[in-house]
């Protein structure tokens, strides 16, 4: 198993889900994030 990366895991924890109260949110986060990071590759 791959070590822990703390750098991205806080970037993760900051920028994606970082206003998620439930397991739902937290998906609703990464579905909107995917989006973005989506858009702006086909830019």
């Amino acid at each position: 198993m791959p070590r822990p990366n703390r750098a991205r895991e806080k970037r993760i924890t900051d920028e994606i889900v970082v206003d998620a109260y439930n397991e739902t949110e937290r998906a609703m986060s990464w579905y909107y994030y995917l989006g973005i990071c989506r858009e702006a590759t086909n830019s």
